[in-house]
């Protein structure tokens, strides 16, 4: 079965049963059709106004632990040209250990930064 081409929703939730992140994908298509992925591969459509005999949200197309969906996020911000978390944490950790390395330098100088 081929996914179709639409309008692409995603819904992340919280397992705290599992503490496990799962995942959801979904197309909404022009005729208003709700195409959603499920686990096993297969995708069920629900027509408008159609209520859902299983509820959508029993069947993620992935579950994750927290560890591996927060690597994901980290890749996924990377490869669209954003800076992951991590990366930018780091570039703010490097930029202040640049500050208090000066500071030490001029403290153990005896240097007032310049002042005079």
């Amino acid at each position: 079965m081929t996914f179709p081409y639409g309008e692409a929703r995603a819904f992340v939730e919280r397992d705290f049963g599992r503490d496990r992140v799962r995942i959801h994908l979904a197309v909404k298509t022009g005729d208003e059709r709700m195409h959603v992925l499920h686990d096993d591969g297969t995708i069920r459509t629900y027509e408008p106004g159609e209520t859902a005999t299983t509820p959508p949200l029993e069947r993620p197309w992935l579950t994750l632990t927290d560890g591996l969906a927060r690597k994901l996020l980290d890749e996924l911000a990377a490869y669209y040209g954003g800076v992951s978390e991590t990366r930018s944490l780091r570039k703010d950790y490097d930029s202040e250990l640049g500050r208090v390395d000066r500071l030490i330098g001029i403290m153990a100088n005896g240097r007032d930064g310049g002042s005079k």
